[in-house]
Order: C-alpha cells, then structure tokens, then sequence
C-alpha cells in the first residue's frame, strides 16, 4: 500500500540521520544511501537505485525496514495502520447500517385491507364492503350496498311476483280486487251473478223481473198487463110453487168489451181478461142475470144453447191498467 510504504521509508531515513556514526562510507546498505545528503553521489545514482527500494520497501534489510513499520504506535502521528482499521471499522459499520435498513423494511405494516379480495377484514364491514362481508338475512349485496330481498307485501312488484302470485304488490284487472292476497272478481251487472248490492231494478240482467215483467235493456218492464172482469154474483136456490120443488137460478153475467167481441157469457166464477199496456182503457157493458127454469121471462144464451133466465138492464161497465199484471175489475158486484 503506498501510504503505508512511504511511511516506512521516512522512518528509516530519520532514524539513521539520528545516528552519530553515520558517514558518507558505510557498507553500501539501502540504509545508508538513503541518508546521503546527494550531492556528492552523481544524480543518476542518486535517483533511480535510491527511490526504487524506497517505494518497494523489499530490498531493505528486514528489521530495520519491517520494525518501525509495524510499530506505528512508536512514531505515532505519521504511521497510518490505525486510520486504515478506522476506515474498515466504517466500512462495516456502514454494512451494518445497510442491513439494519433491510431489517426495518421487513417490518413494514402490510397493506390495508381491499374491497372484493373475498375476506372481510377490518376496518370492512357489511355497510362499507358487503362484496366481503355480506349481508344480514333478509339482504342481499347489489352495487355494493346491502339492499333488501323482494318479499311479497313490500309494496313493489318484483323478484319474479305476479297477480296471481303477490296481488298485494302487483295488483290486479280490471275489475278484480285484492282481498286476502287473492284476486277477486268484483260485481258487476252482466256477469250473471245477483250480488254486490244489484237489484232487479238496477241490474235485471242480472237479478231478473218480478212477475209479468221482462227485462229489456237491462230494464224491467210489464209484459203482462190486464184486466180482470170476474162475474161476482152467486147461484142461488129457490122453491118453485108452480112444481113443488127447490131449484137453482144460475148466477150469469155477460160482458161486451166493445172491442167487437160481443157478448161473453161469464157463468158463477168465470171471468174474462183483456191484455193489454199500463194505460190502457176498457169501455165496456155489462149485464146481469139468472138462469131460472121457474119463472124466467127472457131467453139468455149459453154454452149449452139458450136458457130462461131474468136479467137487469145493461150498464156500462170501463176500466184503466193501472198497474203491471192484474187489474180486477168486477162485473155484476
């Protein structure tokens, strides 16, 4: 090293100026030429054979050379073995440095936590990574963000829901209602059912007509109005003085409607009836009589050819359909 070389040749040289019995005549040593003052040597040698043991330090006799040398500590401030061992104990302090780095890189916390890795861990929670995390029962992690299951009565229509299936959500047609989760249909005039409040006078259709009434246009109205002309007299028994025995005058009335008819003959009980619409009007004439075989005076016709009879003058006899089905109107009462 040369550092350590030139040290060891300035030692040397000042140990033999030191010397008293150092001459010009020695015994031709490296130790010697060296502490000739040179200007009595020629400049050649002088230069060259002086310099070259100096610089290699191998040439010089051992002790001399290699004592002072190792010895640094004796000369102290110019021997530079201690600074050399400074300089490697920085060297390795400087690796120590360095690995004490890698050591502390080693222990450096990990990263934090990543949404969507599969594992919840925290700071995560349902509310800010449900992707990891999940949801509470009943939810479901959509967009990230825990959204409630569709459930029938939640007041939408989805998750696969239908009428039939969730009419509580989805509703129902026209003229059904929701009743018990259950599309039903409502009443209505035209279905064929009476129900729902429907009577026969707002829904005949449905509900039908009273008696000798027919719906038409979903209305009631009277197909069956008349007059009814009963005979209201009664067979009565009688004693015939010209035989000697009880008989029956036969109560008989006819009715002459004047709508060319004529005469109707109308025996106890009988009765005749003239159709027709409320409003209509009967102009009519009746007359009274009894078929008597005693002391009938007149000649009356009957089913079963003519019969002595009394009878009363005619009379007329009129009448209105005031209402729908029977109008009684009795003649001879």
């Amino acid at each position: 090293m040369p550092t350590k070389t030139w040290g060891a040749w300035l030692t040397i040289a000042l140990a033999a100026c030191n010397d008293p019995g150092a001459t010009g005549d020695d015994d031709g040593s490296g130790t010697v030429s060296a502490s000739d003052d040179g200007p009595d040597d020629d400049g050649p040698d002088d230069d060259g054979p002086d310099d070259g043991p100096a610089d290699d330090g191998t040439d010089d006799d051992g002790p001399a050379d290699d004592g002072p040398a190792d010895d640094g500590p004796a000369d102290g401030s110019t021997d530079d073995g201690p600074a050399d061992s400074g300089e490697d104990t920085d060297a390795s302090a400087t690796d120590a440095s360095a690995t004490d780095d890698g050591d502390d890189a080693s222990t450096t916390d990990p990263p934090p936590p990543e949404c969507g890795d599969g594992t919840c861990e925290a700071p995560e929670s349902s509310a800010s990574c449900c992707a990891d995390c999940g949801c509470a029962e009943g939810s479901s992690c959509v967009d990230d963000a825990c959204v409630a299951d569709p459930f029938c009565g939640d007041g939408t229509c989805n998750g696969g829901e239908t009428q039939d299936g969730c009419c509580v959500d989805c509703g129902c047609q026209a003229g059904s209602e929701c009743e018990a989760g259950t599309c039903v249909v409502q009443p209505y005039c035209g279905d064929g059912v009476c129900n729902g409040g429907e009577t026969q006078d707002d829904c005949c259709d449905d509900c039908g007509c009273g008696t000798d009434y027919a719906c038409e246009n979903n209305a009631c109205i009277c197909d069956n109005a008349y007059l009814h002309f009963p005979n209201a007299m009664f067979d009565v028994e009688q004693f015939c003085f010209a035989t000697g025995s009880f008989y029956t005058q036969l109560a008989t009335a006819y009715f002459n409607g004047n709508e060319g008819s004529g005469w109707i003959y109308l025996p106890e009980g009988g009765w005749v009836q003239y159709p027709g619409d409320i409003g209509d009007s009967i102009n009519g004439t009746q007359q009274c009589c009894m078929l008597d075989p005693c002391i009938g005076n007149l000649s009356c016709p009957t089913p079963f050819g003519n019969y002595p009879c009394l009878c009363l003058d005619p009379e007329p006899l009129g009448a209105t359909i005031n209402t729908c089905g029977e109008n009684y109107v009795s003649v001879c009462g």
